[in-house]
């Protein structure tokens, strides 16, 4: 729960300081602007390489699923590399929705414009069975966490039946330690909108 709470506020944060503080801001609106549109293009072009994108999970014999990292971090298809390329990213938190299901955050869009959306899951074994309550829609996807070495990714989540695509097999990229790497996004704004109002 930690980890999805920490990740709305953070965006929550993100979006109300760039409304607040830069566009209804007056003084430096144009700086603003300008400022931001530099800063994803150095971002996009100085970052490491995004994930490929997603495709079909191979699943050889071979691979040793660790089935127990899915939960506590964000899976994303494909790192962004442009405001309006397009990503799904999942979240599996660990704390209850309800008496059978854990809580989690499907987000789909891109980084200007997205979707959220919460569903309950559940774990059993190498299947993950997802409820979503808006629509009261349910799902199964078998599933294998890997280890792995792409690009700034060392973990490859795949499901074998993406219920948010089409139950078409679909490939995640994660992080041991659940950073994707775009955190520092948030301070490198503020840093830019403080000396754009001075």
């Amino acid at each position: 729960m930690r980890t999805l709470m920490a990740l709305l506020k953070g965006l929550d944060r993100l979006a109300e300081w760039i409304v607040f503080e830069g566009i209804l801001h007056r003084k430096g609106r144009w700086v603003f602007v300008v400022l931001v549109g530099i800063l994803i293009a150095s971002w996009t072009f100085t970052s490491n390489p995004p994930a490929p994108a997603a495709v079909a999970p191979d699943a050889p014999q071979s691979v040793r699923c660790d089935n127990e990292l899915l939960v506590g971090r964000p899976w994303i298809d494909r790192r962004p590399e442009r405001p309006k390329d397009p990503f799904s990213l999942y979240i599996f938190d660990e704390s209850q929705l309800d008496s059978r299901h854990r809580v989690g955050v499907h987000i789909q869009g891109n980084l200007l414009k997205h979707t959220w959306e919460i569903f309950g899951y559940r774990v059993s074994g190498s299947t993950i069975s997802f409820w979503f309550p808006n629509d009261d829609t349910r799902a199964n996807s078998d599933f294998c966490v890997s280890r792995t070495n792409q690009g700034r990714f060392d973990l490859k989540l795949q499901l074998k039946a993406d219920p948010r695509h089409d139950d078409r097999p679909y490939v995640y990229w994660g992080r041991t330690d659940g950073d994707l790497g775009m955190a520092g996004i948030e301070a490198r704004l503020h840093d830019l909108i403080q000396s754009a109002a001075r």
